[in-house]
Parts: C-alpha cells; structure tokens; sequence
C-alpha cells in the first residue's frame, strides 16, 4: 500500500504527504514545499484540540513534526537542516507529554497489589 498518493482520487488525512497534481505541474520541489506546508499546518491546528482531545493532539503533533522532518531530508534545500533542527527541538518538547501519558497508562494496567 503506498502512503503518499499522488491524487489518487481519495481524500488524504491533512498530516499525510500527499503531492497534488497541480503542484507537481509547477515542478516538484513547489509540490514538496506544498506538501511541507500542510503537514505543518496539521500540526499547528492540534493547538485546538488540546482541550478536548489531550492525548490524540500530543500524538498527531508529533507524528505531524516526524513527516516533516523526513519530508525535509528528501527537499535538502537551502536552510533544510536548521528548520529540521528546530522541529527536532520542538518534538522534543512534548517528549515529557507523551513519557507521562505513557506512564500513567502502565500504572493503570498494574494489579493492585
């Protein structure tokens, strides 16, 4: 199965990498740029779920800010490894999030005695 379709005719989750056709008409790094930009957008919108949705906002954030990383190391343009070092620090920043969540499940999971 492949995970980045390029207009395959089905609607692609907003974090996905997913390459339009129109964009790729303009050339291929403006589709990839494209491509950066709602990927980061998805997981600036996670702000919003916050409140209602913790754990699930934590998750899609960070899973958001891995793809485009790695959608950075395939573009490797001008200034690519500073903004990749600068989503790394902010992943980062949600490590404490995720290790608590994780945690608290595991606790929740022991046996009582």
């Amino acid at each position: 199965m492949n995970d980045t379709p390029i207009d395959s005719g089905r609607q692609p989750r907003p974090n996905q990498l997913h390459l339009e056709l129109a964009d790729l008409e303009r050339g291929v790094a403006p589709a990839l740029v494209a491509a950066l930009e709602r990927i980061l957008g998805y997981a600036c919108d996670q702000q919003a779920r916050l409140e209602r949705q913790p754990v699930k906002a934590v998750h899609e954030y960070r899973k958001s800010i891995r793809r485009a990383r790695a959608l950075l190391r395939l573009i490797r343009g001008k200034g690519w490894r500073e903004l990749d070092h600068a989503l790394r620090d902010v992943v980062r920043a949600t490590s404490v999030l995720r290790d608590r969540d994780v945690l608290l499940d595991n606790l929740a999971a022991l046996p009582d005695t």
